[in-house]
């Protein structure tokens, strides 16, 4: 390497700065409720408006990274994720809390039964 160096056929490249995060760019789920359709985006950066929806152009909403949409047709359980997104609870995944509820029917004894739920937003949030 020295002898290289030496001779020229070595140049050092000079350091890189890094400034975008070094962990890999997930995808995170969102959902538009006027369509009912689901797609995965990129988080947003500081300073960028906001995701749209391909199809109306109308809010993209964040759901979080273990959201699995319902079929297009089935708009009980579109309702149903409404419900649990406008109670502030997003779809992150974690173990050990208590699973969110199958039907639309048990979402409003779910949500005066757990105000602390893990993948619910701090009330100041929503």
């Amino acid at each position: 390497m020295e002898i290289r160096r030496r001779t020229g056929t070595r140049q050092p490249r000079p350091p890189v700065s890094v400034t975008q995060h070094r962990w890999p760019r997930r995808l995170i789920a969102n959902a538009c409720f006027r369509c009912c359709v689901s797609f995965k985006r990129r988080p947003l950066e500081a300073g960028r408006r906001p995701h749209t929806c391909p199809n109306c152009g109308g809010d993209a909403l964040k759901m979080g990274r273990s959201f699995k949409a319902p079929k297009r047709s089935d708009l009980k359980q579109w309702r149903k994720v409404e419900l649990l997104w406008t109670a502030g609870y997003r779809f992150w995944g974690r173990s050990k809390a208590p699973p969110l509820p199958a039907r639309r029917n048990a979402v409003e004894a779910f949500i005066r039964a757990n105000p602390r739920h893990p993948n619910r937003l701090p009330a100041y949030w929503t």
